[in-house]
């Protein structure tokens, strides 16, 4: 995956997040464990804000600490 490096670099930016690791990469899907003082409602924002990433979907809603994003690599203007 070519963004795997600029997704790393993009979330490990935020002041906010404590700690990064990657779980699985599978075909074009990177999975990470994010750890943040921040509650869930405010990181999605967060890392919403420039639209680099896009949330697409929580992939177990009944544990609801799942989550999916689009990575789009260039900030929106």
């Amino acid at each position: 995956m070519a963004d795997y490096a600029a997704i790393l670099e993009y979330v490990r930016a935020f002041a906010v997040i404590d700690d990064v690791v990657v779980v699985s990469m599978v075909n074009k899907t990177l999975n990470l464990s994010l750890q943040s003082r921040l509650n869930k409602k405010v990181l999605i924002k967060m890392l919403g804000l420039d639209r680099r990433m896009m949330l697409m979907r929580s992939l177990q809603p009944s544990v609801d600490q799942f989550l999916q994003w689009r990575w789009l690599s260039r900030r929106s203007k």
